[in-house]
Order: C-alpha cells, then sequence, then structure tokens
C-alpha cells in the first residue's frame, strides 16, 4: 500500500468528525449571513486564508464579515457535503453551493464549488482554508 495522506484519507461517513465539522460549517455560515465577525474570527484560524472571486484582501475575512461587505448573503449546499479526513485533526470538506447576495457590491456568482480545510484544535474544528469558485449554471 502506497505511503501517502491520499492513501490514508478516509470519507468521514457518520463519524463524530463529521457531525462535529458540519455543525461547526452551520455556525461559521450563519455567522456570515448574519455579519457576525466576532462568530467568524473565533472559528478560524490566525493564518486562514480564503480564496475567492472576492474584490478585496483575502485575509481576516472576518473583519469585511464585520463590515457588512457582504450583503444578502445565503450559501445553500446544493450536493452532499463530502468530508475527507487526510489525518487526525486535519479534514477537507467539498460541495457544490447556490450563492446570492453581494460582496462590495459586486454580484456573489449563483453556484459555486467549497473546498474548505478544517482543523481540530482541543475539541474544537477551526476553519483554515475556504475556497470558491464560481462554476457555470447546471
Amino acid at each position: 500500500m502506497p505511503n501517502s495522506a491520499a492513501a490514508r484519507a478516509t470519507p468521514a461517513n457518520d463519524s463524530t468528525a463529521k457531525a462535529e465539522i458540519l455543525a461547526a460549517f452551520q455556525r461559521i455560515s450563519n455567522a456570515f449571513a448574519e455579519g457576525d465577525g466576532e462568530t467568524v474570527k473565533s472559528m478560524t484560524t490566525a493564518d486562514h486564508q480564503s480564496v475567492s472571486h472576492y474584490p478585496a484582501p483575502q485575509r481576516e475575512i472576518w473583519k469585511r464579515v464585520a463590515a457588512g461587505e457582504f450583503e444578502g448573503y445565503e450559501h445553500r449546499p446544493v450536493s452532499e457535503i463530502e468530508i475527507i479526513e487526510l489525518a487526525p485533526g486535519i479534514a477537507v470538506q467539498r460541495h457544490l453551493a447556490a450563492t446570492q447576495g453581494t460582496c462590495q457590491g459586486t454580484p456573489m456568482p449563483a453556484r459555486i464549488a467549497v473546498v474548505i480545510v478544517w482543523e481540530k484544535r482541543g475539541s474544537k474544528w477551526f476553519q483554515r482554508h475556504f475556497q470558491l469558485t464560481p462554476m457555470p449554471q447546471a
């Protein structure tokens, strides 16, 4: 058997990790929609990075949330949320989503692919990386 992370990665189906990550994802999504930058900050690592089409810096996304730069934001998964544990305490989440709203007046893409890296510290999962890729309409 190859000795690589891909060979060791396993779907987190029906696991405690999956349930915890889904709960964390719901909480951070709600905080984003409500403009609650402090909750977003408390759920992301200090070196958190967002990669997307947004017209502003991608570090410290919580400051942009708190400043109200995301208006009418809604993020609704339209595919199964897949969570893969890469190693103990490190997981990748991926799914397709429908979005609406604006960022600094720029419309959000209607359909996106999302990849999130989660890191567990103690008993809490933190979002370390978020990537949003606009997708063509289905």
